[in-house]
């Protein structure tokens, strides 16, 4: 075993020591640690056993499966098929304690006659065996093994079973990723929770290039760059990471369509596109000082995953400068109380810091629940009080947004008819009463649509003809959703709102902001938006 632990311990960065408590085989629980250089280690899942059925679903996308079998074959532990290239005899029952007088001990059990044999080490790379030594009976942990991983497992344990001190033990990452093309490509790191600031260059030293730079479910944070050949230009900017995962016990009960989506996944991810993306390094580090302000809606403010659909969550990144990061937790066709039910805000709790922002936006779907108690009056006027009680409690600033219109045209063809009932009305009194800032959104959707008329407010949302897009034979018509050219308009709306409020966000903006006045759009002709590679026809839930 002393020879095969230094010969591990040559090829990795990090280690995993996975131990079992309990004090019966059929009451075991897998617990995990990490360490990033073998003397020190800190528990994932902050101490608590990892156990149930969702432990193997949670430990995805390449990472190993971290997980122990009891066959009950001579009391013995045996590895998951997959696990790694190790023989039974140099796991079985092992587990690492730390000495009185420093350094540490590796124990294993011989198991045909039921004793425990023990080796030393100083810093975990190298064991000695130590004569003469035997102890009966069991211990907690019972037993375990320390496994050799490399910096990206590392990373993804750490994402997949955070701790309380994940960040603190996270090291800037540097990649020199040298690439070209002239398709949208994307780059991918396993990161826990929390807010990233990164570091792109993007120029190549081969061809002039224009790169257009978003990240997770196309959140937009940079226009097409242009950079000559030999040229390069740094872009800093902040990107929040989430996961579904609330605790030991909970998560976000996710809809079955956001499996996969690269919002709820485990991993940071960047996307590049444009007439022809270049990208040099990349340098991403924990970032814990930056303002977050959580997003809280429906299909109107997520980060819709495919083109064509957009929202004014993804496309609000735009605006901010790098001391902000943005952290859009809404999803389609959710109201008030179903946002609530699948516990979103629950999730924004754990990672709300005092001084943060939670922006709401609902209306749409909440108009269409018809149960007892529901109602603008009732059930959605209670959980608007109960985001803000909630929010307030814990230190955040809230903000209200009035739902966002809908295109239906009176039969004049000339002015909006009003689709949202006394919802707007409800929030607006809610505000009022709990002394809430709120941005009149809907009233300005409405002059927006309005000024853009009955035929050029398509151009705003999701109306296209057939056979647009890959898979699409017929033609396209929603007029709740919006489309890139829509979404970008509405963004610049709520940021109007922000500086209307003179609420200190709109300190945080970036230099070229760019100031609407709804009643006179820009032309849909004079925007550019280059598709991030990926489209899907099927509509978002909600309408």
């Amino acid at each position: 075993m002393d020879k095969l632990l230094l010969t591990l311990a040559l090829t990795a960065t990090h280690y995993l020591f996975v131990y079992f408590t309990g004090n019966a085989p059929e009451k075991e629980q897998i617990c995990y640690a990490v360490s990033d250089d073998g003397f020190n280690y800190s528990p994932l899942n902050n101490g608590q056993p990892i156990i149930g059925s969702d432990t193997i679903a949670r430990a995805h996308k390449g990472i190993r499966q971290y997980v122990f079998k009891d066959i009950y074959q001579s009391s013995t532990w045996k590895l998951l098929d997959g696990f790694c290239e190790t023989t039974k005899s140099d796991v079985e029952g092992a587990g690492v304690f730390p000495l009185i007088n420093g350094g540490w001990c590796l124990m294993y059990d011989c198991y045909r006659d039921h004793y425990y044999q023990f080796t030393k080490s100083r810093d975990l790379r190298r064991f000695h065996f130590v004569q003469n030594t035997k102890t009966e009976g069991a211990f907690t942990p019972r037993h375990g093994t320390v496994i050799p991983i490399t910096t990206d497992e590392y990373q993804r344990l750490l994402t997949v079973f955070p701790s309380a001190d994940s960040h603190r033990r996270m090291t800037p990452l540097d990649v020199q990723l040298d690439r070209t093309s002239d398709s949208p490509f994307s780059y991918s790191v396993p990161v826990p929770d929390g807010n990233y600031r990164v570091t792109i260059t993007v120029g190549s030293r081969q061809r002039a290039a224009q790169t257009v730079v978003r990240a997770e479910s196309r959140r937009h944070f940079f226009d097409a760059v242009n950079t000559k050949k030999g040229h390069y230009q740094t872009l800093t900017f902040l990107v929040n990471k989430h996961s579904a995962r609330i605790d030991a016990t909970r998560q976000v009960k996710l809809k079955p369509r956001e499996w996969g989506y690269k919002n709820w996944d485990d991993s940071l991810t960047l996307h590049f596109c444009g007439p022809a993306p270049a990208v040099k390094s990349i340098h991403i580090e924990p970032d814990t000082t930056s303002t977050t302000v959580f997003l809280c809606g429906n299909s109107t403010v997520v980060d819709q995953e495919n083109e064509p659909w957009a929202s004014w969550g993804q496309m609000v990144t735009r605006w901010f400068d790098s001391s902000v990061a943005i952290a859009n937790y809404a999803e389609s066709g959710l109201s008030a109380t179903t946002f609530l039910a699948q516990l979103r805000l629950d999730k924004i709790l754990t990672q709300l810091r005092a001084g943060d922002y939670v922006i709401c936006e609902f209306g749409h779907n909440d108009e269409k629940e018809h149960r007892p108690g529901d109602g603008a009056w009732y059930s959605y006027t209670r959980n608007l009080k109960v985001f803000a009680d909630r929010v307030r409690q814990q230190g955040g600033n809230i903000i209200f947004v009035t739902p966002t219109a809908r295109r239906l045209f009176n039969a004049d063809h000339k002015t909006l008819a009003f689709t949202h009932g006394d919802y707007p009305e409800a929030m607006s009194t809610v505000a009022r009463r709990e002394q809430i800032p709120l941005i009149e959104l809907n009233a300005m959707t409405r002059t927006f649509f309005t000024a853009l008329g009955e035929e050029g407010s398509k151009q705003a949302l999701v109306h296209y003809a057939a056979n647009t897009f890959p898979d699409q034979s017929t033609p396209l018509a929603d007029n709740t959703h919006f489309n890139p050219y829509g979404a970008w308009q509405v963004s610049r709306m709520v940021v109007m709102g922000l500086k209307q409020l003179q609420s200190p966000l709109a300190d945080h903006l970036r230099p070229d902001f760019l100031p609407i006045d709804p009643s006179r759009p820009d032309s849909p002709s004079s925007f550019i938006w280059y598709m991030s590679g990926s489209s899907n026809i099927l509509k978002p839930d909600g309408n």
